[in-house]
């Protein structure tokens, strides 16, 4: 290894201390089917318009849905559904098996009782490393008063909730 070059291990581990959200991406296959995929790398990109863009592992088996579909919805988790998490985590030819869903305007699955919804259309596909970088246009956006969940040195945490919005806000690991 040379002097400029980090450790794969020690680059994941410093990563892993920044906490983020977790959603799970969906998409509809040509023939109307659902797929979906658990996420955190993502990012608000633009307000005018309204881009986000979302990061998925190239070799992931969700890409050859996302190379040919037109929309894509992002599905925020609330604190209570870190098994759905994992469900969509783990390899499955059908990860929607005995999950509650509704359709979005766009046509894409979207999952119920979560903190939000983002639905998107296929802006740009960036490949970059071994992942491909999404940019999607939000076409729809709609939020529940449930608080999200989020995962940070690979444990699922809840954010405590302060009185007062200027207040720093911490978050306990869960287990």
């Amino acid at each position: 290894m040379s002097e400029h070059e980090v450790d794969p291990s020690s680059f994941k581990a410093a990563c892993g201390q920044f906490p983020t959200g977790v959603m799970i991406f969906t998409i509809s296959g040509n023939s109307g089917e659902a797929h979906g995929l658990t996420v955190n790398s993502f990012a608000s990109v633009s307000m005018d318009p309204p881009l986000v863009l979302v990061c998925i592992h190239r070799e992931s088996t969700i890409m050859a849905e996302v190379a040919i579909g037109r929309y894509f919805g992002l599905n925020i988790l609330s604190e209570f559904q870190g098994s759905l998490s994992v469900h969509f985590s783990k390899p499955s030819r059908n990860r929607f098996r005995d999950v509650d869903r509704i359709e979005g305007i766009t046509g894409v699955p979207l999952l119920e009782n979560v903190s939000g919804t983002l639905e998107c259309s296929i802006c740009e596909l960036r490949p970059t490393g071994d992942h491909v970088i999404i940019i999607g246009h939000v076409v729809k956006a709609t939020t529940n008063n449930h608080w999200p969940l989020t995962y940070v040195n690979r444990r699922y945490s809840r954010i405590e909730r302060v009185a007062e919005p200027h207040m720093l806000v911490t978050a306990h690991n869960s287990k």
